[in-house]
């Protein structure tokens, strides 16, 4: 009897491989189709794609037409670099043609950048999120207000002056480089580290599980909001900083301070110098550390 259901287990095991080694053969050959234009990310994962990278589409807009502009991403990250001319330049980069490009559009001076929800083949699940088939390259001559909505996205913005920006990512980096901004940001983001050097006169960021490592080209005089549950927040400020007070709360992590030689509280509320920049700074099992830039 004992043999008999040994035997019919082993018969229902072997079905059931067969049927998942079929469908993903199917999936496979599916994904095939088109001039293998999905198994290049294959490739270039075991390092044979040698194909360079090149434009595959471009447009521009007079850099008086736009004042603000919206990105919804899906698996597709976005860059803002400076211009080299007075218009407002959006380029997708890649190796290979996509077949559904972003919706990119002009509406009463609102630039939108829309990805179009893609059909996933079951094959492509397999890579773990590293098929990434093209970017988006925006350049800015002027600055305007920047607002982004991504998911499975990361997001650069480099030595480019913005009026504002907002950001609300899922499972995506942020990061800045020597980034002006006149009016202050705002980051959301869930699995995201957000990372840079900013120059701005309000930081706010909400974090679930991402680092927030910041160094502060200028004294935020705004204040600096820092929120988040399980990521370390690391801020450098301007050692010349004329003041600044310190709240900070976490159920489990650390604290310190280089100004005021502080270490090891897990709440504290201080003032450094005459106080003037308010950091308001809470985790619940992130770090927290002030340093010198």
């Amino acid at each position: 009897m004992k043999k008999n259901i040994s035997f019919l287990l082993a018969v229902a095991w072997f079905v059931l491989a067969c049927f998942i080694i079929g469908v993903f053969v199917l999936e496979l050959k599916s994904y095939m189709q088109g001039g293998n234009r999905q198994l290049r990310i294959l490739t270039g994962l075991l390092g044979a794609d040698t194909k360079e990278k090149s434009i595959l589409n471009k447009t521009s807009f007079d850099a008086d037409e736009i004042t603000l502009i919206k990105a919804s991403l899906r698996s597709r990250d976005i860059e803002f670099v400076p211009a080299t001319d007075d218009t407002v330049t959006v380029e997708i980069v890649g190796s290979v043609k996509s077949e559904m490009l972003p919706d990119i559009r002009n509406e009463n001076g609102c630039l939108y950048i829309e990805v179009q929800k893609q059909k996933k083949h079951l094959f492509q699940h397999f890579l773990f999120g590293f098929y990434n088939a093209y970017k988006i390259v925006v350049s800015l001559p002027k600055p305007v207000d920047v607002q982004i909505e991504g998911t499975s996205s990361d997001v650069r913005i480099g030595a480019v002056k913005l009026k504002s920006i907002y950001s609300q990512t899922t499972s995506g980096d942020i990061s800045f480089e020597n980034t002006e901004i006149e009016n202050g940001m705002t980051v959301i983001g869930t699995s995201a580290d957000i990372i840079g050097s900013v120059a701005c006169p309000k930081f706010d960021v909400q974090t679930t599980s991402g680092d927030c490592k910041m160094k502060f080209l200028s004294v935020p005089i705004s204040g600096i909001t820092h929120q988040s549950t399980s990521g370390d927040c690391i801020l450098y400020l301007p050692e010349d900083i004329a003041g600044f007070n310190v709240q900070f709360s976490s159920s489990s992590g650390d604290y310190s301070n280089e100004f005021t030689s502080t270490n090891g509280k897990r709440s504290i509320l201080e003032s450094y110098a005459d106080g003037s920049v308010a950091l308001h700074i809470k985790t619940t099992s992130g770090d927290c550390k002030i340093l010198k830039r």
